[in-house]
Parts: C-alpha cells; sequence; structure tokens
C-alpha cells in the first residue's frame, strides 16, 4: 500500500502486486481515477482541482535493507582501522617517562617521535584515497595493515638497542603507524559508507568517531595497568598495534569488496551478487 497527497486532498492507491496490474485509486474531494502497476513504479491518472485528468508517474516505496550479521562483521573487521588511529595516537602518553628512561631519549627526541606520527598521518592521509580507487577499498585495508604490523614491531624493538639508534627504530616505526591511521582515517568511514544500507549510513558513519575515541580510551586505559607502564611492559602496549593490524588482515579475507567500488570499474555482476 502507499500514500500519495494530491492538490485535491490525500490519495491512497492499492495495487495488486509488483508484476503489473490495476488500481482503484481514491481520493479526497471527490477525486478519483485509475493507476497501473508496471515493475517498481505506478501510472496514476488523477483530477485536479478543475476537473481535468492528468497522469504522474509514482515510485513504489523501496523496502529497507536489513542488517545481517555478515554486515556486521564487515564494518567490525573496517573499524579496527579507525582504532588503530585513536590507540595508536594515545597509547605513548602514559608510559612517556618509562619509553625514555629506557631508549636514553632526551625531551627534543621524544617530542620528535611524538610528533612523527602526525607528520605520517598527514601524508597518509592525502595518499590514502587514491590508493584506495586504484587497489579497492579492501585490498587497501589489507596492505594498510601492514603498516602497523611493521610499525608496532619497529616501536617493540627499539628497546633492544639504546640512544640514537634506538631513537631511530622508535621514529620509524611512529611513522609507520601515522602513516597507517591517516591512511584508514578516510578509506575506513568511506568502505562502511558504501557497504551499509542507505537508511543507516549516518549510524555507520558515527561508528568510525567512536572507533577512534574508544582506542584512546583503551590506550589510556591500559596504561593505569602498572606492569604495561614500567619496562620492559610498554613494549607490549606498543606492539599491540601489530597484533590488531595482523588479526584484521587476516579477518579481511572474509570481507566483501565495496559494491560502488566494484561498479566504478565495470564490474557490475561481481557487484550484485
Amino acid at each position: 500500500h502507499g500514500l500519495w497527497g494530491t492538490r485535491t486532498g490525500l490519495t491512497s492507491v492499492r495495487g495488486r502486486d509488483a508484476q503489473g496490474g490495476s488500481a482503484q485509486e481514491r481520493g479526497g474531494g471527490g477525486a478519483g481515477g485509475m493507476a497501473s502497476f508496471s515493475g517498481d513504479d505506478a501510472t496514476a491518472t488523477l483530477l485536479d482541482d478543475r476537473g481535468e485528468s492528468r497522469s504522474t508517474s509514482i515510485s513504489k516505496p523501496v523496502a529497507k535493507t536489513p542488517v545481517t550479521g555478515y554486515l556486521v562483521l564487515c564494518a567490525a573487521v573496517t573499524l579496527m582501522s579507525p582504532f588503530q588511529f585513536g590507540y595508536n595516537l594515545g597509547v605513548v602518553n602514559t608510559p612517556e617517562a618509562s619509553i625514555k628512561a629506557t631508549l636514553l631519549l632526551s625531551d627534543a627526541q621524544w617530542a620528535v617521535a611524538v610528533a612523527a606520527f602526525s607528520v605520517g598521518g598527514g601524508v597518509g592521509s592525502q595518499i590514502g584515497s587514491d590508493l584506495a580507487d586504484r587497489l579497492g577499498r579492501r585490498r587497501f585495508l589489507s596492505v594498510n595493515t601492514a603498516l602497523f604490523i611493521v610499525g608496532g614491531l619497529l616501536m617493540w624493538a627499539s628497546a633492544l638497542t639504546t640512544g640514537t639508534v634506538a631513537f631511530l627504530i622508535f621514529l620509524v616505526g611512529r611513522i609507520a603507524v601515522g602513516l597507517g591511521s591517516g591512511a584508514s582515517s578516510v578509506v575506513g568511514p568511506m568502505f562502511i559508507q558504501e557497504i551499509a544500507p542507505a537508511h543507516l549510513r549516518g549510524a555507520f558513519g558515527a561508528l568510525n568517531q567512536g572507533s577512534i575515541v574508544f582506542g584512546i580510551l583503551f590506550a589510556n586505559s591500559l596504561g593505569l595497568v602498572p606492569g604495561l607502564v614500567a619496562a620492559p611492559g610498554w613494549r607490549y602496549l606498543l606492539a599491540l598495534a601489530a597484533a590488531v593490524g595482523a588479526a584484521q588482515l587476516l579477518l579481511l579475507a572474509a570481507v566483501v569488496e565495496s559494491p560502488a567500488w566494484l561498479l566504478s570499474h565495470g564490474t557490475e555482476s561481481q557487484a550484485r551478487s
């Protein structure tokens, strides 16, 4: 059943089915007419306020796509990328003193290492969209996880030495996770918007910001655990980025490619499947 308003009042049209047929149209104010359905559309003959008949095309309401378990899985796996953004942004705050003492870093070196995350993030955010258009959303996210894996392992390995060498290893690790975070901050929400049902895109889009905030909260919560703040515990805090990246890489194998990207690259059959 559908409801349409006309200039003569509220008019209801009832059709037999989506395969075709006709329906009697009943309107307020004495208006009347016939409506015939063909596929997803209807053609109705209506009376205007001067008593003259006119035809109009009416689209039948489109059923809302339900939220399935597979859709939730795809969204959850994708949201691991913005989680990494928030986590790596906040993870170095609490163990700062312990990291500087272990690696023998000066205040200036520490400031550079922390800021390197933002530098990497800026670069990643600029190149992420173009690369995702070339590779595909899912394939790009799979490649992007390598940055988190490599960056997390480098920051963990920096504790194996001290001084300038430790600083350089730690610095490269921070740049790597920054690149991954910046790229995922662009591609992650893009991918979620493209796989989400139209009526839920706003809600699914908000999950991206929520995942970033949760990552920051989770990182700072782990920093309250004494054993993870002091050496060598902080190494495992930073290495968690590699573990999450590896888990996401495995789970992405079960995630569908973006239908919008498939359509834009001429693979309509795959997009519809």
